[in-house]
């Protein structure tokens, strides 16, 4: 499937072959609350923290794939003499790196902590996979947070991570191509569509920017910036449902573009999407903050061709916005040393020592915790030279103020995810394809959630 991963010393939350991870604001109360429940014993404390004594910190291990996290963990290290973190490079999540992680809290010997993204945050949690940071203060975080953010965490009553970075969607532009075709940023979808005719019609090689078939979670991210809501847990069922009028407006939208060749259909980042970035045949790329990673590290010489916009809006609407990618930091099941987790977490997520060692490396790591942002901000913008323009981090600072609040992410997004490619990659292209892949998706993922024994509502 297509996840917003992390390939090492990439981006921050999104991989080459991910589909990302995204987030979900509402907490999951009914369904999900029932079986956290069911959950308290499985994901208990541990044995608890296991003294270091005077001169011997307690070690403890960390899995990840995300760029720039050995610089953190390096620099976590050197200023705490009572924690020692090993870390340990995986995988992208959906690319092996949560199997791996399942396969370990299985077999006993999981790391302490990880990386798990919002998406499949529910699944940890249900699965008994992760431990509930409650206990150990994780509750009293809450204010660092966008309420919004918060939501994606806290889930029946339990905070299941701490937010360390989000991903509000932006519009990446070459200034060049748009003034070479006599155009100006799209700020609605309507221009968008108009100005992708105008691009094709001139340089028939060029396209406005790429739609794969194979990024079910940038789909996610453009319903969800249109208001869509696909997983609710209306009383104590799971309801899942794309029949809506704003995701007949995005299918019905990208539909013609897709069909018509006026984007492209190759996965972003991928070695296609790579060679028409590089010769000046995307104009447009949508992605997160992370984003600024991979197109600075993949076209090296367009430094100081591209700059940032918010994303076009819909007409009869205020402004809104959608997310792809962003990540958690989590304690998994078993941990001896929960105390100690508990710091390293906090640290990753709320410490600007932690903020300067990754952005430099990762440029475009967009935190989660309120305070965090500016000193992200002042990073990025006195060390890159690649954007011009506003600055990411004005941009993606008032986008993250509209994104929805009412999506949600389902039970089990992995596998939601990978369904919903299969559904795009057999149907998409053709007439109503689109629509139909939504259709198909849905019927998939209700008889699997049934089949898992869920209650789920018609």
């Amino acid at each position: 499937m297509h996840t917003r991963d992390t390939p090492p010393d990439a981006s921050p939350d999104a991989s080459p072959d991910a589909s990302q991870r995204t987030s979900a604001p509402r907490r999951l109360a009914g369904a999900l609350l029932a079986v956290c429940c069911l959950l308290l014993t499985a994901c208990g404390s541990g044995s608890g923290a296991a003294s270091a004594g005077a001169n011997r910190p307690t070690t403890i291990s960390y899995w990840t794939w995300l760029g720039g996290m050995q610089q953190v963990v390096d620099r976590f290290n050197a200023t705490h003499s009572d924690v020692r973190v090993v870390l340990s490079k995986i995988p992208a999540g959906t690319s092996g790196g949560y199997s791996k992680m399942f396969t370990a809290v299985r077999a006993g010997n999981a790391p302490d902590a990880a990386t798990v993204e919002y998406p499949e945050l529910p699944a940890f949690a249900t699965q008994g996979a992760i431990q509930d940071l409650t206990p150990y203060g994780g509750a009293d975080l809450e204010s660092r947070y966008p309420a919004w953010v918060w939501g994606m965490v806290d889930q029946g009553g339990k905070v299941w991570g701490l937010p360390r970075d989000i991903a509000p969607m932006v519009l990446y532009y070459r200034t060049d191509l748009l003034a070479k075709y006599g155009l100006t940023v799209p700020t609605t979808w309507a221009q968008y569509a108009a100005d992708a005719k105008a691009i094709h019609r001139q340089n028939p090689k060029a396209v406005i920017g790429a739609f794969s078939t194979s990024d079910s979670a940038l789909l996610a991210g453009l319903a969800w910036q249109a208001g869509a809501q696909w997983f609710s847990t209306p009383g104590d069922a799971w309801k899942v449902s794309t029949q809506d009028p704003a995701s007949d407006r995005v299918a019905a939208f990208w539909q013609p573009l897709v069909s018509g060749g006026l984007v492209a259909n190759e996965p972003a980042y991928a070695q296609q999407w790579t060679a028409d970035l590089q010769a000046g045949n995307l104009v447009t790329a949508i992605g997160g903050p992370w984003s600024a990673a991979y197109l600075q590290r993949l076209a090296p010489k367009e430094a100081g061709k591209w700059a940032v916009a918010p994303m076009p809006q819909w007409p009869g609407q205020p402004a809104g916005d959608g997310t792809n990618g962003g990540s958690t930091m989590v304690m998994l099941k078993g941990s001896k040393h929960p105390a100690q987790v508990m710091e390293f977490l906090d640290w990753v997520s709320n410490s600007p020592d932690s903020i300067k060692a990754v952005e430099p490396v990762s440029p475009g790591a967009y935190p989660a915790a309120l305070a965090s942002i500016p000193v992200a901000k002042q990073v990025f913008d006195s060390t890159q030279t690649y954007y011009t323009g506003t600055s990411l981090f004005d941009v993606a600072a008032r986008a993250s103020q509209t994104v929805g609040t009412a999506w949600q992410w389902g039970p089990d997004m992995a596998q939601s995810l990978s369904d919903l490619n299969d559904a795009l990659a057999g149907s998409m292209t053709a007439p109503g394809g689109l629509r139909s892949a939504l259709d198909s998706w849905e019927r998939t993922t209700r008889a699997d959630l049934r089949e898992r024994g869920m209650n789920v509502s018609d």
